[in-house]
């Protein structure tokens, strides 16, 4: 009894712990922004800030709206005995511009250090990137961009599993937006806004009021791991335990039925030798109902844990086959 129950609870947990751990996977790589606001299509790399944050800010539905501004850099290393910097390898290193002053609204956590300031020469990189770059939180490192080298402090570290800090392949940095804006000479100007909308209000709706806005000046779109996400593959898996688990839910009643009915047979000697020691029929009946009710809540309860275990293997086993973190199972 206690397999067909944690067979049962197993079988139907697949599903939805798949699910619910793939969801928070594509969520923590896109962070909590729900839309972004780009360049239209008139070829532009960067768009306007203040025309665009008015445009916006006063959608139905949107509880914030923040600039952000990407570039790829790369580090500079000194010349041993000489004031001259000599280019790195070819890391690949995307430093991105945000606004400092809303930590809350990051797409990262740290793991060391602190937040850069709004308008000073810092930055937080991601923990995997400074541990191969030999970095750690206090130094001062030189990054080459268009305009010539960006001088910054290390001060903050991104965990490297999580959002931003996982991005481009953990090749990130963060700065204040101000400080990147006045190093690439793009005042006013960012690559996108990221659009935040309030946890009562139906994203489909301000998606399409966005778009009203936008009226083609700008891109709309969501973030890419939440427009990624497989949902219809998942349903379907879903859909598909569903049938499984409702099968062995009658297979389990089924074994549980015959090996009740089993025990009774076996133990007719030992009711009969009741019935002779002045035990009447109800009585015989009773003490079998009550066995049989003691066996079946012990056995529902080993199945519970015994399938809590087994749903927590799966979910591990799955995460480990499908290459995502398990961050929960239901």
């Amino acid at each position: 009894m206690a397999v067909a129950v944690a067979a049962v609870l197993a079988t139907g947990s697949v599903g939805a712990n798949v699910q619910a751990n793939l969801r928070a996977e594509f969520e923590a790589a896109s962070g909590p922004a729900a839309l972004r606001i780009g360049p239209g299509a008139d070829g532009r790399a960067v768009l306007e800030v203040g025309p665009a944050t008015d445009a916006v800010r006063d959608v139905p539905g949107v509880r914030a709206v923040v600039p952000v501004l990407n570039e790829r850099v790369e580090p500079l290393r000194p010349e041993a005995g000489t004031d001259a910097f000599r280019s790195g390898s070819d890391t690949g290193l995307e430093l991105s511009g945000r606004t400092m002053g809303t930590p809350e609204l990051l797409p990262a956590r740290l793991v060391g250090g602190r937040w850069p300031e709004p308008g000073r020469p810092e930055a937080a990189f991601s923990a995997a990137f400074a541990e191969a770059m030999a970095w750690k939180v206090g130094d001062d490192v030189t990054l080459r961009t268009r305009f010539g080298p960006l001088p910054l402090t290390l001060v903050g570290l991104l965990d490297s599993g999580y959002a931003y800090g996982a991005a481009n392949g953990t090749r990130v940095g963060l700065t204040s937006l101000e400080t990147l804006q006045e190093a690439l000479h793009l005042d006013g100007r960012a690559s996108r806004l990221d659009a935040f909308v309030a946890p009562d209000a139906e994203r489909s709706a301000v998606h399409a009021t966005l778009e009203g806005r936008a009226a083609g000046r700008w891109s709309v779109e969501p973030p890419p791991g939440v427009a990624e996400a497989p949902t219809g593959a998942l349903e379907s898996l879903r859909s598909g335990l569903a049938v499984v688990t409702a099968n062995l839910l009658v297979l389990g009643a089924f074994v549980t039925y015959a090996t009740t009915l089993a025990s009774v047979r076996e133990r007719v000697r030992e009711h009969a030798l009741l019935r002779t020691l002045g035990l009447g029929r109800r009585a015989v009946r009773r003490v079998a109902l009550t066995e049989a009710a003691v066996v079946g809540a012990v056995g529902a309860a080993l199945g519970i844990a015994l399938g809590w275990g087994l749903a927590w293997l799966l979910a591990h086993l799955n995460g480990a086959v499908a290459g995502f973190e398990v961050r929960s199972v239901v």
